[in-house]
């Protein structure tokens, strides 16, 4: 065929031009949601409880790039073809929830405020995907979801290098930043452990990436002495390691851990303290007994709930005495389903959750790439939702690693479990 009449020789330097402006895009939705992380966590906004909903600089700033981010949407032909290809997964019904949650402002005491933190929700995560469906394939998405995941991590931490003693670990202890962290070695260990003994030159290039972070984040969430992510990771990696029927090292895991336990108890003198102090860092016996301070939390947000368990109070918001309203503050990914919009909004965030859990398990049974990862991050992020949460609630920095990860199975490792085996095998070997 003659060059002159060839579509793709005629139109090559068409699409190489197209194919940087798109990376262009895709680079300007990154530092649009870093500035948002370096908002929260570098520069804090410091204001009275009450005046969650005040529109200062600060939340200026973050009303901005909400709006940016809204603006390459509307301008951007990837939000359609993302949105279509997405409609029938779970992200419908995790659309739908936060569709709940923008009309929870119609009985909310601050309708504004609900309206906002449900639309913000949207587009951040909707953005995130888009980005990450520029990738030209799945490892390229990979790579820079664990490489911008990794780096949030960094920017999360910025807080704690602005006072405090550097070279204690009191002054990093936190669950903010090793929620994030978790979720990368919980990822990376998952799918290291499942390409096995793989030898084919693009699995060992890929193994060394999943390495490289997952030994760059396992330091981080030991720094940040978190409970919650120590348990999150805990149980991602049992899930991953029963799921790839490593029952031997399951079962080694587990005698470790009844051994340091005895070892503790019987050698150590002063009875579990010695484990208590790994598992749950910088807690007494009362903050462990009550979950640090949440367990009474939870008790009053029971009750709230109660007395409106049908539609909530509105996403984000509580009414207290004397017509005063609080942000929505449960430690509880649950209990803000529940303060927000109900049993309404928790039966459709339940069935996304099934649906999330339908389409895990199809690509497990099919060993796509990526789908082992995917399965403990995710599982190790929920866990780590019960006492922060990063999902089903408004948008926080934890959530950008959570959704970059849930994005690029929706965008890539799902897709790849309607592909048949053959084509499977050559997409590795390319």
């Amino acid at each position: 065929m003659d060059k002159k009449t060839d579509p793709l020789s005629a139109s090559y330097p068409e699409r190489r031009v197209a194919r940087k402006t798109y990376q262009i895009v895709a680079w300007l939705i990154w530092v649009a949601h870093f500035v948002f992380i370096a908002r929260q966590k570098v520069f804090v906004r410091r204001r009275p409880g009450l005046d969650f909903d005040t529109l200062d600089t600060y939340a200026l700033v973050d009303v901005f790039v909400a709006s940016f981010l809204a603006l390459v949407l509307l301008c951007n032909g990837k939000t359609f073809q993302f949105l279509s290809r997405a409609y029938k997964s779970s992200v419908f019904w995790l659309l739908a929830y936060y569709v709940i949650c923008a009309l929870s402002a119609v009985w909310s005491s601050r309708p504004a405020y609900s309206l906002y933190r449900s639309i913000e929700f949207a587009i951040f995560f909707i953005s995130l995907a888009v980005a990450i469906s520029y990738s030209s394939g799945f490892k390229q998405a990979e790579r820079r979801v664990l490489l911008l995941s990794l780096l949030s991590v960094f920017v999360q931490m910025g807080i704690h290098m602005t006072g405090g003693n550097l070279f204690s670990l009191w002054t990093w202890h936190t669950n903010a930043y090793t929620a994030s962290a978790a979720m990368i070695f919980v990822y990376c260990a998952g799918e290291y452990l499942a390409l096995g003994e793989k030898k084919l030159s693009v699995d060992r290039e890929r193994k060394k990436v999943l390495l490289t972070y997952g030994c760059l984040s396992l330091p981080l969430l030991a720094l940040g002495t978190s409970s919650a992510s120590n348990v999150a990771v805990l149980f991602g990696m049992i899930v991953i390691l029963l799921v790839q029927r490593k029952i031997a090292l399951t079962m080694i895991i587990i005698y470790v851990i009844i051994i340091y336990a005895s070892l503790s108890f019987f050698l150590l003198g002063g009875g579990l303290d010695s484990l208590l102090n790994v598992v749950f860092p910088f807690k007494t016996e009362q903050g462990i007994l009550t979950y640090g301070g949440r367990v009474a939390i939870w008790k009053f947000y029971a009750a709230r709930i109660a007395e409106s368990p049908i539609w909530g109070y509105g996403l984000g918001v509580l009414p207290t005495k004397g017509a005063r309203v609080m942000a929505s503050l449960s430690h509880n990914f649950v209990f803000s389903i529940l303060i927000g919009t109900g049993f309404l909004g928790f039966t459709i965030f339940l069935v996304f959750a099934v649906k999330l859990a339908l389409e895990v398990t199809r690509s497990l049974k099919r060993k796509t790439d990526g789908a082992t990862g995917v399965l403990g991050a995710l599982a190790a992020g929920f866990v780590n939702s019960l006492s922060m949460p990063m999902i089903a609630d408004r948008w926080v920095t934890a959530s950008f690693a959570f959704f970059s990860i849930y994005a690029l199975f929706i965008l890539y490792v799902y897709p790849s479990s309607f592909k048949s085996p053959k084509s499977l095998s050559s997409d590795g070997a390319a």
